[in-house]
C-alpha cells in the first residue's frame, strides 16, 4: 500500500513497524494511536525534528525533515497524519506491505 494513503490502524501499525517495536505494541487487535494521539505521535515529531507547512487551498499539512535533503514528505489532513506518513516514508519507503487484516481499516 502507498505510504501516502495509509490511515487509521494501518498507519499506526506502519509507524510501530518503522520504530522496530516488538509485537506487544499490537495487543488485543488494537495498535498504538500514533496518528491520533499527541501523547504518542508528538514525541516522534519532536525527536525526528519534523517541520510543517499548511496549504490553505488544499486544506492539508505537509510534514518534512528540514535537515535531510531529498527525504520524503508526508501530507495529511492534520499534523499527526502528515507527520506519521512522513516518518513511515522516511523509514520504510513509499510503499509498505501491511497485514491483510489491516487493509481497508481507518
Amino acid at each position: 500500500m502507498k505510504t501516502s494513503e495509509l490511515t487509521g490502524v494501518a498507519l499506526d501499525w506502519a509507524v510501530g513497524t518503522a520504530m522496530k517495536l516488538p509485537p506487544p505494541y499490537w495487543a488485543d487487535g488494537k495498535c498504538a494511536n500514533f496518528s491520533t494521539d499527541w501523547a504518542q505521535g508528538g514525541p516522534i515529531i519532536m525527536y525526528e525534528g519534523l517541520c510543517f507547512e499548511f496549504d490553505p487551498e488544499a486544506e492539508e499539512f505537509t510534514a518534512f525533515y528540514p535537515t535531510k535533503q531529498g527525504s520524503p514528505e508526508g501530507v495529511g489532513e492534520n499534523h499527526l497524519i502528515a507527520a506519521m506518513r512522513c516518518y513511515v516514508a522516511y523509514r520504510l519507503g513509499d510503499e509498505v506491505e501491511i497485514p491483510e487484516e489491516l487493509e481497508g481499516t481507518a
